[in-house]
């Protein structure tokens, strides 16, 4: 964590996690990336805005939760994240209560995915991801644990993906994903 804080502080307008998640973006989503020029490796210091992707309506945007994004990363989980705390002056204004009555009403309470969505708007730029370390074992993966697959690991998933789309449609947009470390 102390090495993602350094990140952070670095480039604090930006939301910066070990632990990138990526969305599988839609066909007509696919095509608009694929137009936009290469992203920078280089994340850390001022630049200019990455590009965002449109969210249309009838464009679905799923939930890819079994591995780590290190680059791509369309947001991170809360665990070693850092963003600066003036976001939260946002999630408590009045544009945004319908963003906070969804979070609180939600099944899955996504305010991980929210804050993410909201970062990189207000910002401009995509979650930055580093590393965690590598070799880690005795990890618990959630979606293969039997407590957790007692409501099953579809409806889960689905319930994220339907907060993913909520907060895309929200917004109007999604960002194009990380550029990493």
């Amino acid at each position: 964590a102390e090495q993602g804080f350094l990140l952070w502080r670095r480039a604090s307008s930006r939301q910066v996690g070990a632990y990138g998640r990526h969305f599988v973006l839609d066909s007509r989503q696919l095509a608009a990336r694929a137009r936009l020029p290469p992203p920078r490796a280089a994340w850390v210091g001022a630049e200019a805005p990455e590009a965002f992707l449109p969210f249309c309506e009838g464009d679905k945007l799923r939930y890819h939760f079994k591995s780590w994004a290190d680059f791509s990363a369309h947001m991170v989980l809360p665990s070693n994240s850092f963003l600066h705390s003036g976001y939260f002056c946002y999630v408590f204004s009045e544009p945004f209560a319908p963003f906070r009555e969804f979070v609180d009403t939600h099944a899955v309470h996504p305010d991980d995915i929210g804050m993410s969505f909201l970062v990189s708007h207000m910002s401009g730029l995509p979650p930055a991801t580093y590393p965690r370390g590598f070799g880690r074992k005795g990890r618990r993966l959630l979606f293969k644990d039997p407590q957790f697959r007692q409501e099953g690991n579809h409806t889960w998933v689905a319930r994220r993906e339907d907060a993913i789309n909520w907060f895309a449609a929200f917004f109007g947009s999604v960002n194009a994903g990380s550029t990493g470390w």
